[in-house]
């Protein structure tokens, strides 16, 4: 590594003792994408969720643990998707065709 140059193993190496919720890691989404706070937070919510529905006479299905956080990829295309049909809409519904002339 004098020359500056980085192996692959040792940027695998470099990886693998990043924390949890690194940027690289909320770039890839997943589990890792969220600190060990975070995903405790998550399992506490669920125990509140599902207290409710254990005190409501278990009506409705079961709740279950928040998904984690999709790749900024994944969440990009999906934004776009949103977009482009938010798009059709408004050209559907808010542009009328004037009929007038």
């Amino acid at each position: 590594m004098a020359s500056g140059e980085w192996r692959l193993a040792d940027l695998g190496d470099l990886a693998a003792e990043l924390p949890r919720g690194a940027r690289i890691w909320v770039h890839l989404g997943g589990p890792a994408a969220v600190t060990l706070e975070t995903e405790m937070l998550m399992m506490v919510e669920l125990n509140l969720r599902q207290l409710g529905w254990q005190n409501s006479g278990n009506k409705g299905q079961e709740p279950k643990m928040l998904n984690y956080p999709k790749s900024l990829a994944e969440q990009e295309k999906a934004a776009v998707k949103v977009t482009n049909k938010a798009e059709r809409w408004r050209e559907r519904h808010l542009e009328t065709p004037n009929t007038t002339e």
